[in-house]
């Protein structure tokens, strides 16, 4: 389950959904776009059936203004 803000259209598949996932490369947090065919949702939440594992960091917040690769600062 991830935020419904964590989901776009997919850059390369625009009728895909996709999110980012923040992962740490040489220390720094960069984000990489996953494809995430989706679920069922539930209130402001949607199951995601793949594509992101239990504690991954996803982005909720400018997931539109980043590209896949970017170093991100992660705000708690």
């Amino acid at each position: 389950m991830v935020p419904l803000n964590a989901i776009l259209r997919s850059k390369d598949r625009p009728y895909q959904y996709a999110l980012f996932v923040v992962e740490v490369e040489a220390g720094k947090p960069r984000v990489r776009q996953r494809n995430a065919p989706l679920g069922e949702a539930y209130g402001n939440r949607v199951a995601v059936r793949s594509g992101v594992n239990a504690g991954d960091r996803v982005v909720t917040t400018g997931g539109s203004r980043i590209v896949d690769g970017e170093e991100v600062q992660i705000i708690p």
